[in-house]
């Protein structure tokens, strides 16, 4: 498959301490895979559509910005998935 020549607005960065932890990382990959699909859509959204604002983006200042994904979205990735796993 051939790689887009368009790049997203933004680069994704997840924080790093100082001993090279990714403690968001690490949380995401221990989500169910429905909710981190969820959350990953999210963030493309904002990487490619860049200017965003509330409710889907909020400034922390110093030029940092929060993503967020409502609960909701999420409450509906995991019942979907469990109607997957456990077909009745």
């Amino acid at each position: 498959m051939k790689r887009s020549k368009f790049k997203p607005t933004l680069d994704c960065r997840f924080y790093r301490s100082n001993s090279g932890d990714e403690p968001v990382r690490e949380w995401l990959k221990e989500l169910p895979s429905l909710v981190r699909q969820e959350i990953g859509s999210d963030i493309q959204v904002v990487q490619w559509r860049w200017p965003l604002g509330p409710p889907k983006v909020t400034g922390l200042g110093d030029g940092f910005y929060t993503q967020k994904t409502p609960r909701s979205d999420l409450e509906l990735a995991l019942r979907r998935q469990r109607m997957v796993e456990n077909p009745q």
